[in-house]
């Protein structure tokens, strides 16, 4: 759907059913007009839906720019908005707000208890961590002026070691890394593909 228009467009779904809907939106589409005219519409009308924020913390749809909640300091911008509280600020009573999104567990729990409860209204989930392409672009100068400086710097360096890889695909499913990918091993004991770094 249109930037920050998926919850508006559960509105359709606002029925009393067995299943609640779940919609999902950035950060970015939840400035532009997803506060309005989904969230506020969702408490507005009673809507018993799940909405899902993604805060990757820029707009990265258009680029990364920064947004109202942005975690960058700004002399020009007033960022470090939150999220929750503009949700709270408009009636929003159901929010929970999640600082780690790689913790699946969690993530998993609160999904849970958001499409279960017996809480009537909105479920705002607000899931936030760092878009990585953004945090690379922001550490990068950091580690390269501290090298310069002469400081002792570590660089993260990720692989896999394919003698405890399962092959459940785990790792490509939950980060989504375009630069994982499979291949076949050698070992005839062992059938499944390996998770693989291109």
């Amino acid at each position: 759907m249109g930037f920050g228009l998926g919850p508006a467009s559960t509105s359709a779904f606002n029925v009393k059913a067995d299943k609640r809907s779940i919609a999902v939106m950035g950060d970015g589409g939840f400035w532009h007009n997803g506060l309005t005219s989904g969230i506020g519409n969702a408490v507005f009308n009673k809507h018993d839906g799940v909405f899902v924020i993604v805060d990757n913390y820029y707009t990265s749809a258009t680029g990364g720019q920064d947004i109202l909640s942005s975690r960058a300091v700004s002399k020009r911008r007033n960022t470090n908005n939150s999220i929750v509280q503009a949700v709270k600020g408009i009636g929003g009573q159901w929010v929970r707000q999640i600082d780690r999104t790689y913790d699946v567990g969690r993530m998993r729990d609160t999904l849970k208890e958001a499409l279960t409860t017996r809480e009537q209204g909105p479920k705002v989930i607000v899931a936030s961590s760092e878009c990585m392409l953004n945090k690379q672009r922001r550490v990068k100068p950091q580690i390269s002026q501290a090298i310069k400086d002469g400081v002792r710097t570590v660089k993260e360096r990720f692989g896999v070691d394919e003698d405890v890889c399962t092959g459940d695909h785990a790792c490509i499913r939950l980060s989504g890394c375009p630069s994982l990918s499979v291949k076949q091993l050698d070992d005839p004991l062992r059938d499944d593909p390996v998770a693989a770094i291109d």
